[in-house]
This record gives structure tokens, sequence and C-alpha cells, in this order.
């Protein structure tokens, strides 16, 4: 919808953390944006450390090296 008027909304209203961020995945899977001062939300929203993330579920699933079919 990319209102912002309601994106505010919603992300001040959130109190919990881990859902807020998967706001932020979620906003920066849109391309939308939602100004806060923690950089880390900041960085969620950017993409900038998805790629470290996605690489510690792939090792945490062991699913980095391919695997044979037996």
């Amino acid at each position: 919808m990319n209102n912002q008027n309601l994106i505010n909304e919603t992300m001040n209203s959130c109190e919990d953390q881990i859902t807020i961020k998967q706001l932020c995945l979620m906003l920066g899977r849109q391309r939308s944006n939602w100004n806060t001062d923690n950089e880390d939300l900041s960085k969620i929203i950017s993409y900038e450390t998805f790629n470290e993330h996605f690489m510690s579920l792939a090792r945490e699933l062991d699913v980095v090296n391919p695997k044979a079919p037996e």
C-alpha cells in the first residue's frame, strides 16, 4: 500500500521486538522505508545483513554443501 502513515502507526504500536524485526524484513522486501534511530532495524530494512543471516540459517540447517540423494 506504501502508506507512510499506516506504516508509522503499525510500527510504533508494536511492542514485541521480534515482531518489529519481522515487520522490518517485510518493509525491506517491499522496498518501503521507515525512519528509525535503531541502527539494527535500519540494517534489517536495508537488507544490509540479509546474506549473513541467510548463510547462518543454512549452516544451522546443514544445507550449505550439496548432499547425495542417498
